[in-house]
């Protein structure tokens, strides 16, 4: 995957992993580290940090 990600990418990204926010489920704390939210939503947010708006 690029990391490289222009301002629009970035901002398409976060619409889609907040939109995967919404409808994930939570899990109990000894499920985090192994669950896909971790995976697919905290990992994601960590790695592409949402773009300063003006």
């Amino acid at each position: 995957m690029d990391e490289n990600l222009n301002l629009d990418e970035l901002t398409n990204l976060h619409q889609v992993v907040d939109l995967l926010d919404e409808a994930s489920a939570l899990f109990a704390p000894h499920e985090r580290e192994r669950s896909s939210r971790k995976r697919l939503i905290d990992d994601v947010r960590a790695k592409f940090p949402k773009p300063l708006t003006s």
